[in-house]
């Protein structure tokens, strides 16, 4: 940005410099900010918290000075941590307008009210009483206000207090025995319950007060912060509640690792009821930041389906044999990879006849997911069931494996000399539905990389669409995708007529697709998302060498 540039929310120029400017010099005095934590176990849905009774400030006494809170000595200490997490430098006592980096959290945007109605059109809205909330790595879930940037209240969880010392000190000798501190590193889900579709939660501009049956829940996880799920009910965001929160100590959850899968929030039928759930993966297992063969994990190798409301557990999958707090858990022997991404919902339903038909309730009906053993899951919801029956697996005999970028070869876990064909997918699976000729089939596309360590050139890295004509098949005939069943169009950018059985599954094939391999020794890696758009299915994606 050219140097005379204002951002929006900035008082005066800042050009091309982020550490000036923005919402964080809208931030009010250290005194008056609204900062909340909760101590204690997790409250229920039906009797939520209010965190205005847990503010983040000296006079709270449940926080005490012991090493899993504030980790002082005695309360000089205490209160000089306060004073620094509120907000005043520790060198000269300023105010030190800063708010921590967002690295993997991106701002969610939640609509309240109408401020200013449009002169001409009553129905449009010229200014929007607006939230954006964001997940940051000094340990707040924050909401903004998108027209003035000014701070509305920040939430830290317990777990994240030893942190406001290590964030105070900034000091960094080692990054093996004092690794940087993480918060809250990833994205906000909302739940925006908008039930009369006026585009408005409250009842009148500044009114806390909701319309009839509508709210504002916000889903915070951690990514690198913990292994925490923290439900905020933020319909009032001058009095904003924790619902419940979920973590690796919550009965049926044992497998949870760092929660980097941000839940998806959906509705399944359960029986003969249409709930509104959350399905999200087991997570990380920061096992995989330093194994350069394939390595089962301990944590983060599950898939969790909850209630979005009480965070009640509805259905799970795992390599545990049974889970006691989980009527409809899976035992899942291949499950053995920690699961980081956001799984991929969709809704698709077709009739006996094969046509699609729609689906007014808006059901999901599939999930896909990677993991870090370079397969990509598939599972059927079958709604109006329950149990074990309510979700069911694809793959080979029901194996739940849908796609593997490992080659058969690569025999053992520990095999010294395959490292490049150790693929991890951390990514959420691009899913798009293709018509070619009359014919329909599900591409799902997805790269691999290794995040934890970008600069690595071990692995030969590759972008993948997988493609089958099996759109909604659940019975265990399926079966499982490898690169012998996909065309290599690395430097095959124009497959001949031989080549499009791979592309159009005709004669009866039944899978197929394609991956482009990526230089052996540049690095090349995909560390994002990919998506499909546009009536020519254009996939696009990016790498990183």
């Amino acid at each position: 940005f050219v140097g005379a540039a204002r951002s929006f929310w900035s008082a005066t120029a800042d050009g091309n410099d982020s550490a000036i400017g923005g919402a964080a010099s809208r931030l009010s005095s250290p005194a008056s900010r609204k900062l909340y934590t909760y101590i204690g176990t997790s409250p229920s849905f039906a009797a939520p918290a209010s965190l205005t009774s847990h503010p983040l400030a000296s006079s709270n006494t449940s926080i005490t000075n012991v090493p899993t809170m504030l980790n002082v000595a005695n309360d000089t200490e205490r209160a000089a941590l306060f004073d620094f997490i509120r907000g005043l430098d520790p060198a000269d006592g300023s105010e030190r307008k800063s708010v921590g980096d967002p690295i993997h959290s991106s701002p969610r945007l939640a609509t309240y009210s109408c401020i200013t109605a449009n002169a001409n059109n009553s129905s449009l809205c010229d200014k929007d009483d607006q939230a954006a909330f964001i997940g940051t790595n000094e340990g707040f879930v924050q909401a903004f206000n998108t027209d003035t940037g000014a701070e509305l209240f920040a939430f830290m969880p317990q777990e994240l207090l030893p942190n406001i010392k290590k964030l105070k000190e900034n000091t960094q000798t080692n990054t093996s025995t004092n690794p940087r501190p993480y918060g809250m590193d990833n994205p906000v889900t909302l739940w925006v319950n908008d039930a009369n579709g006026d585009g408005k939660i409250l009842n009148s501009p500044g009114s806390s007060s909701p319309q009839s049956g509508e709210f504002v829940y916000a889903y915070a996880t951690m990514g690198r912060g913990g292994n925490g799920l923290y439900a905020l009910d933020v319909t009032d965001r001058n009095s904003p509640k924790l619902l419940w929160y979920i973590n690796q100590q919550t009965a049926g959850f044992a497998k949870l690792g760092q929660t980097w899968s941000a839940p998806v929030k959906t509705k399944i039928k359960v029986g003969s009821t249409v709930t509104d759930v959350l399905v999200f993966a087991g997570g990380y297992d920061d096992n995989q930041d330093d194994v350069k063969v394939r390595t089962a994990d301990a944590l983060g190798n599950a898939l969790y389906v909850i209630n979005a409301k009480t965070g009640a557990l509805i259905w799970s999958a795992s390599t545990e044999a049974a889970n006691a707090a989980s009527a409809g858990h899976r035992h899942m022997s291949k499950m053995l990879y920690s699961m980081p991404a956001t799984v991929r919902v969709i809704d698709l339903q077709m009739a006996p006849t094969g046509t699609l038909v729609a689906d007014p309730d808006r059901l999901a009906d599939q999930l896909f997911i990677g993991d870090m053993g370079g397969q990509v899951w598939r599972f059927h919801i079958h709604n109006g069931s329950t149990g074990t029956a309510l979700i069911t697996a694809g793959g080979t005999g029901n194996d739940g494996v849908f796609a593997t970028a490992i080659p058969a070869s690569y025999a053992s876990l520990d095999l010294e000399g395959q490292e490049s064909n150790l693929r991890r997918f951390y990514n959420e699976a691009d899913v798009a539905l293709l018509k070619k000729d009359g014919k329909l089939s599900l591409s799902v596309n997805i790269g691999s990389g290794w995040r934890g360590h970008p600069l690595n050139t071990d692995a030969q890295d590759r972008f993948y669409s997988f493609r089958t004509s099996n759109l909604t098949d659940s019975n265990g005939s399926e079966g499982t995708l490898t690169e012998d069943d996909l065309l290599d169009v690395t430097t095959n950018l124009a497959p001949t007529t031989d080549d499009q059985v791979y592309f159009d599954l005709s004669d009866d094939r039944a899978k197929g697709g394609w991956y482009i391999s990526f230089g052996s020794t540049s690095g090349e890696k995909v560390l994002t998302r990919a998506l499909t758009a546009g009536s020519k299915n254009t996939v696009f994606f990016s790498t990183y060498e």
